[in-house]
């Protein structure tokens, strides 16, 4: 559990339930489960709850999200490349997690993706779209 002992200290200021509660997001993070890694990503990304902003650690867990099929964690990950925050710029993954997003009827990647199509050159759509057509989620256990 190295991220529990990179944040430290900040574990002082807060309650036992809130700790356990924190370990527990982060064990089932790690386990796998996509809402949990959405959450912990938000965390690293939002600097909330004492966690310091992290940005490239919170595109590491939206992805592992994103690659299950979630759909938030999707949205957030085709933002993130869009922007060039936490990852290499890439308009053309931008299009990809955003359009897989709203493939999923996700409200605001369906609304984004007609801004973003505005904004991307016809090759960057061409290759978003390729990407789109090769995805093929990552199943685990919590796959119903």
């Amino acid at each position: 559990m190295k991220l529990l002992f990179r944040v430290g200290s900040f574990f002082q200021r807060l309650s036992r339930k809130n700790i356990e509660a924190l370990k527990d997001l982060q064990r089932r993070a790690e386990r796998g489960e996509p809402d949990a890694q959405v959450e912990w990503g938000e965390k690293h990304y939002e600097g909330i709850e004492g966690f310091a902003r992290n940005v490239p650690e919170a595109a590491k867990w939206f992805r592992k999200a994103a690659e299950q099929g979630h759909p938030k964690a999707q949205m957030n990950l085709g933002m993130m490349y869009f922007l060039g925050r936490g990852v290499r710029q890439d308009r053309a993954e931008a299009y990809k997690w955003i359009q897989l997003a709203a493939e999923q009827h996700h409200k605001q990647a369906e609304k984004t993706l007609g801004t973003l199509t505005k904004k991307l050159s016809g090759s960057e759509i061409e290759a978003g779209k390729e990407r789109v057509a090769t995805f093929n989620p990552v199943r685990t256990h919590y796959d119903s």
